[in-house]
């Protein structure tokens, strides 16, 4: 029987060095980063419970974001349409919380799926991106 992949192979090659090596782990070991029983044995950033979801900090930040957070299903899910409607309430609820409570104002709000994302396990990101200070028009 074949072992599940809960990396794609392909996001090593163009990660970055830190990144990269901490998916070759993952890979290896043949267990999934993001579940509960497995996350603390990569992430090293606060990990807090919050109803349907695990709020963090990215460990591997995009470059130039004040702020970079991790909202992880507590379920193993891996497709958007999987998520029931309690964890789609639970989840803007929580974006707007930590928004808020960080003092986000601008940034982004997203989900890579399918073949474009590096970890199988369903998560969203927000990040405030620091290199915009006020919109002119």
């Amino acid at each position: 029987m074949d072992k599940e992949i809960f990396i794609d192979p392909k996001s090593i090659r163009v990660a970055r060095r830190k990144y990269s090596s901490s998916l070759k782990n993952i890979l290896e070991g043949c267990y999934c980063p993001f579940c509960i029983k497995n996350i603390k044995l990569n992430h090293k950033k606060p990990i807090f419970r919050e109803r349907n979801w695990l709020v963090t900090e990215n460990m591997f930040p995009y470059t130039k974001n004040k702020h970079h957070l991790l909202f992880i299903a507590k379920r193993h899910v891996c497709r958007i349409e999987d998520l029931r409607k309690n964890e789609w309430r639970d989840l803007f609820e929580l974006v707007n919380k930590y928004m808020k409570n960080r003092k986000i104002k601008n940034g982004g709000f997203f989900v890579k799926f399918g073949n474009t994302t590096s970890i199988k396990h369903l998560h969203f990101h927000v990040v405030q991106d620091t290199r915009i200070s006020k919109v002119v028009i």
